[in-house]
């Protein structure tokens, strides 16, 4: 696609507005633009934005391009550019069909591909598109080169078999200026599925230690089909301050925090070792669906501003343990559910994943990663749900508070 000093304006106001964007209420501009992918009438488009601070970010773009316009598909209008209307492909079902084909050249892909399914477009730091009952595709917005762990881990877990992650049936890849991009991942749909988010929301009586025995199990498998090592736990707590540090200039409320922060960070002793091994990254009740066969996990990507390499490092399991441990403080809140329904799902969970009580050691290590995911909750409120920004700094307050629970 050829874009002008106009088109790239039209392309901002869009991206602006959507939730997947990182940038919001900041500075920025559109720096470049360029074909990573053309299909014809869809093209796969990479766009780098630069904010006030001169750091970038690179977007992925799917886009259908037509010669007149297509009203069904008004919300989604990106621009007339270069003479033609162009639409954000993922609310394009003509253009799903093509984003599906990229996928692999399989017979069940290829069935998708030819059929007329429904579809179902959810938006959160990626776009989600769910086909029917037959197969959900996540198109990847954030554009790093390298090998994203989403499709990384559910191709290897797939391959091994494990029965608590949704089957892996393919992935758009593409190779731009000698970078390799993947862009997409096509799964199979869970059928009769919750999300555990909605049934947190919705129940008090919520299944926290059946979903601790599965998380448990994921972590084994992790552990047998990339291995372990022992790292010291200054490795570990270390990036946490830097990560503190960078989460103060970006959101100057935190600093009413910094000791007590500081304190959790240094509670670990930084000379003793710990396991660790590929993990979630990036675990919540939104990462969970509950079925009829048990729980489900999805979403391996791990946190999306981060650079792939960093995203696949190993790490303590205690990362994606304090993910669900601060999730059901949010669902508490936003579902206006007490703080004891929280400690109580927190208690079950961790019941469920340990089947012991925790050492010393380990209480003060999770708890390091508790306040980190706190810390980075913050910050993503700040960029993505300005709105949410008190709700994540209570939550933090409280973890703090609570540090001896």
């Amino acid at each position: 696609m050829r874009w002008s000093t106009g088109s790239l304006d039209q392309a901002r106001r869009y991206i602006e507005s959507q939730r997947w964007f990182a940038g919001k209420g900041q500075d920025w501009a559109i720096v470049d633009a360029s074909c990573l992918l053309d299909l014809g009438a869809l093209s796969l488009e990479l766009v780098t934005v630069e904010h006030a601070d001169r750091t970038r970010e690179r977007y992925h773009l799917p886009l259908s391009r037509y010669d007149r316009e297509r009203p069904e598909l008004a919300l989604s209008l990106v621009g007339e550019i270069d003479g033609l209307w162009v639409y954000d492909a993922v609310h394009d079902s003509e253009a799903v069909a093509h984003l599906i084909d990229a996928c692999g050249d399989g017979p069940e892909i290829k069935a998708l591909t030819d059929a007329s399914l429904p579809t179902r477009v959810t938006q959160h730091s990626n776009s989600t598109i769910t086909m029917g009952d037959q197969a959900v595709l996540k198109i990847f917005r954030r554009a790093h080169p390298g090998v994203n762990p989403d499709i990384e881990i559910h191709r290897a877990l797939t391959a091994a078999g494990h029965n608590a992650t949704a089957e892996l049936l393919g992935w758009i890849e593409v190779e731009h200026h000698g970078e390799v991009f993947q862009l997409g991942m096509l799964q199979r749909f869970v059928p009769h599925a919750q999300a555990g988010w909605e049934l947190a929301l919705a129940s008090r009586d919520f299944p926290a230690h059946s979903l601790g025995v599965t998380i448990a199990g994921l972590h084994q498998q992790l552990a047998d089909v990339f291995g372990t090592s022992q790292s010291l736990v200054g490795s570990l707590t270390d990036p946490m301050k830097q990560r503190w540090h960078h989460a103060l200039r970006q959101v100057g409320a935190l600093a009413q925090c910094e000791d007590q922060v500081l304190h959790a960070y240094s509670a670990p002793s930084p000379a003793s070792t710990h396991p660790t091994q590929r993990v979630h990254g990036d675990l919540h009740l939104a990462q969970v669906l509950s079925g009829p066969d048990g729980w489900t996990v999805l979403d391996f990507e791990g946190p999306p501003a981060l650079p792939l390499d960093q995203r696949r490092l190993p790490d303590s399991r205690w990362r994606d343990v304090a993910g669900m441990v601060r999730s059901f403080d949010y669902a508490a809140r936003v579902g206006g559910h007490d703080i004891g329904w929280a400690q109580q799902c927190r208690d079950e969970f961790l019941e469920g994943y340990l089947a012991r009580a925790l050492t010393n050691e380990e209480r003060a290590l999770l708890q390091a990663y508790v306040v980190d995911r706190a810390v980075y909750e913050v910050v993503y409120e700040a960029r993505h749900r300005p709105d949410w920004v008190e709700i994540a700094l209570t939550g933090l307050r409280d973890c703090l508070t609570h540090a001896d629970h």
